[in-house]
């Protein structure tokens, strides 16, 4: 497919990502391949990157229903209407395929009992359909339930809110998603109170948990490791997409 750029001139873009962590490798991959360092991107305060004629920028907004109030914020408080706008992030895996590390478009976004909202493929990875839910799988057992129950390959808490804003807002976009913890990882059940609304690590409590629970921290070098992985194949990713 012919990038999201090319050719194009005058053209604004919007690349929205929950987490600052996200953002961080994405703009890592692109100042390591463009040799320009680059600010990492921080809640609502977006870096602005200039590729192939395109003006883009580059904003955190926050984990699930946080995502939803302020990158709706950002559209209308400041009269920000882009040609084009990429939602990237991280997912969990839920089917045999999508293992950590593991790259996807996301082209179908179920949200039950709403209707399935179909994006527009972009043809830069493998296809997937994401489910939406706004907890934590923290059992594969979980994982494979909602498989056999929902059949998406995916799930994650801000696909679902970004399709319809810009679907509602018409503006074309797309979802690429890297697979952060696979179908047979299993999560800690503190982990979804590690990240506060604003997308930043939420050190305090996660120092907390461990000193409470010292176990978590073979847990927490597992998942930096697969974060390195799922950080550095977005980045690849969105890369190729501008």
């Amino acid at each position: 497919m012919t990038k999201v750029g090319h050719n194009s001139s005058t053209k604004r873009g919007l690349v929205a990502f929950a987490l600052e962590v996200e953002a961080a490798a994405v703009i890592r991959v692109l100042s390591n391949r463009d040799g320009v360092p680059l600010p990492s991107p921080r809640f609502c305060f977006p870096t602005t990157v200039q590729r192939s004629g395109w003006e883009w920028q580059m904003c955190v907004f926050g984990p699930g229903e946080a995502f939803d109030r302020h990158l709706t914020w950002h559209l209308q408080e400041l009269a920000f209407k882009p040609d084009f706008a990429l939602l990237a992030g991280f997912s969990g895996g839920l089917s045999p395929q999508s293992n950590a590390g593991m790259a996807f478009e996301v082209i179908q976004v179920r949200n039950p009992p709403h209707t399935p909202i179909l994006v527009p493929p972009m043809g830069l990875a493998p296809s997937a359909a994401s489910f939406h839910f706004t907890g934590l799988f923290s059992h594969p057992s979980d994982k494979a339930k909602c498989y056999q129950t929902t059949g998406c390959d995916l799930v994650d808490m801000e696909s679902s809110y970004f399709s319809q804003t810009m679907k509602c807002s018409e503006i074309p976009f797309g979802i690429l998603r890297t697979v952060s913890d696979g179908p047979k990882d299993a999560l800690p059940v503190q982990a979804i109170h590690w990240v506060d609304t604003k997308g930043k690590l939420a050190l305090g409590r996660l120092i907390r948990d461990v000193l409470r629970s010292p176990g978590l921290v073979r847990d927490l070098f597992r998942l930096a490791k697969a974060s390195n992985t799922a950080g550095k194949n977005l980045g690849d990713l969105v890369l190729s997409a501008l």
